[in-house]
């Protein structure tokens, strides 16, 4: 819509300026020339300056000129059917020009307004510039519009400048383009538009069920919540709806965010409380505390699940403990035991070791009475890793460079490690992969070499190695009764106390989730982000509208919005 409310005020003899200006016109010739130099005699009189008038070819790159005025073109545009030659001067005159007003006839071409994207572009590109286009009819009007525009940005500062960029004289009015939110057919448009709104609301509304989704990946700051239809399909008879309380962000969730893994919605463990079971569910029931894994959407205030993928928490654990548990610790399972087959008295490295991932690693090799050997990437994770667990540092190198092979295989007399969990990519990989003795396991977690299609020397092959890549969302999805005996296992070792919670757990309220992902994007954090999903927490999400009523709503609510679009 076009405003009438602006910053420009009515010029008054007290603040004129002395400028030095040069009006620039499209034709050599003709009606162009002619209100050229009516608005430089006009400008003489109003402004106290008589600006210099030129045809836009007589300007030389280069060539100094404090306030340029260039007078489209009526029936064509200055940048319809362009020679190289005037290409080149008119991006001269646009990148030199320390103040520049172009003045668009009113009723111009179409083509003519190719201007305003090329203005719009270089305000972009040149924050500092002062590049204003006014939109006028060329008679007596639009010369005073023109030296109102012309005296308001000689008086006025960058600053002031940037607030306004675009004029419209209508109906002898000066007009900016200013958006203004009309409330009452808002809902109607959208629908109709088939568009979407997003505002502000409670994550718990209702038994309204949201999950985490973002418009672009790239970037956490493209994040937001949607509305999902989860509750309104018929529970399975497996089933379970359990409301969450608490979710673990991994680094798989920060890489589909950024858009290194194919796409699906974010979210893959968690905790909460049971809210529906379906009808064969044995052994959960309403209200039962549980933690979980689910394929995706879990970064939401429901998720529904197969009962075989949750599990009633110990009662030691609260919630937050409880969401940064299964899939460190399942990964764990099936990297340690079920693919390392790792034995009392072997040896296992287990690299960036202060994570969630190789933290759970660090528990079950000394639930199983291996001897460990860890890397971190920073000497504050290092100490970490040896003061909570025990480790001795002499055992424990940096992540970052290769020097952890060497004093491994010091350490080691040369032997290397039976096991190695290994998340490190490139030549690191490849240094890790010489550490294999006979008979070892490499347990790859890491996702970069795997995605890049990579290559592996294979001599070490020859010496009854084994090598496999755990991916325990893709292991969860095809044995589904596997995801019961990892949650069992934790369960009764937390019980047990053979091992614990993540270390530290960093605890973010839902409406903070991009702060956790960057977070994580940092590569500083040591132990497990959690979201917590309080009740009263306000998340950004993207409502839907239908359309309801009949056409003539519709029609009523266009008369409406047209009845404000000068008010």
């Amino acid at each position: 819509m076009w405003s009438t409310k602006r910053n420009i005020q009515g010029t008054t003899r007290k603040e004129e300026v002395h400028l030095s200006a040069t009006v620039f016109h499209a034709f050599p010739e003709g009606d162009d020339v002619a209100f050229a130099q009516t608005l430089s005699d006009s400008l003489g009189h109003q402004l106290g300056c008589t600006p210099t008038v030129k045809h836009i070819a007589q300007h030389i790159n280069g060539e100094s000129t404090p306030m340029c005025i260039v007078l489209d073109n009526q029936q064509g545009g200055m940048l319809t059917n362009i020679s190289a030659d005037m290409f080149h001067r008119i991006k001269g005159l646009l990148l030199q020009a320390s103040s520049l007003l172009w003045v668009l006839p009113d009723g111009s071409h179409p083509d003519a307004s190719i201007i305003k994207g090329v203005l719009r572009s270089l305000r972009l590109e040149a924050s500092s510039s002062r590049l204003i286009l006014l939109e006028t009819p060329l008679n007596a009007h639009g010369v005073r519009a023109i030296a109102r525009v012309v005296n308001y940005m000689a008086l006025n500062t960058n600053e002031a400048i940037r607030t306004e960029q675009e004029y419209s004289l209508i109906d002898n009015i000066l007009h900016v383009p200013r958006f203004q939110l009309v409330e009452a057919p808002k809902a109607t448009f959208i629908a109709e538009a088939g568009l979407s709104v997003k505002e502000e609301q409670k994550i718990c509304h209702g038994d309204e069920p949201i999950e985490m989704t973002l418009d672009n990946a790239g970037s956490p700051d493209s994040v937001y919540f949607r509305h999902s239809d989860m509750l309104k399909n018929e529970l399975g008879d497996e089933e379970i709806i359990v409301r969450v309380e608490a979710v673990g962000l991994n680094f798989r969730d920060l890489l589909l965010v950024l858009g290194s893994l194919p796409w699906h919605a974010p979210g893959l463990e968690g905790a909460g409380v049971v809210a529906r079971v379906g009808s064969r569910v044995q052994d959960l029931q309403v209200g039962d505390r549980v933690f979980y894994i689910v394929h995706e959407a879990g970064m939401a205030n429901f998720v529904r699940i197969p009962s075989l993928r949750a599990h009633r928490l110990p009662t030691s654990l609260d919630m937050a403990d409880a969401a940064s548990m299964p899939i460190a610790y399942s990964t764990a399972i099936v990297s340690i035991l079920e693919n390392g087959r790792l034995r009392s008295g072997e040896s296992i490295l287990i690299h960036s070791a202060s994570g969630a991932v190789g933290q759970a690693c660090i528990m079950i090799a000394q639930q199983v009475g291996a001897r460990v050997f860890a890397t971190a990437g920073s000497t504050e994770k290092r100490e970490f890793v040896a003061r909570t667990f025990g480790i001795p540092p002499s055992q424990i190198f940096s992540s970052r460079t290769s020097d952890f092979k060497d004093g491994l295989l010091q350490a080691t007399e040369n032997r290397g490690v039976d096991v190695v969990v290994n998340s490190l990519s490139g030549r690191l990989l490849q240094q890790t992969w010489d550490l294999m003795p006979e008979n070892g396991r490499f347990i790859e977690i890491g996702k970069k070499d795997l995605l890049e299609n990579n290559y592996l020397p294979m001599r070490q092959f020859d010496r009854n190695v084994t090598f496999s890549a755990v991916d325990l969302r893709k292991a969860a999805a095809a044995r589904p009764e596997a995801v019961q005996e990892w949650l069992s296992r934790i369960a009764h070792s937390v019980e047990g106390r053979d091992i614990m919670a993540i270390r530290p757990v960093t605890r973010l309220p839902i409406s903070q989730v991009k702060t956790g992902l960057r977070k994580l994007q940092s590569g500083h954090n040591i132990g497990k982000i959690v979201i917590t999903v309080e009740p009263d927490e306000i998340v950004t999400v993207r409502a839907a509208f239908t359309i309801e009523g009949t056409l003539g709503d519709v029609v009523a609510a266009r008369g409406h919005l047209s009845d404000h679009r000068r008010n």
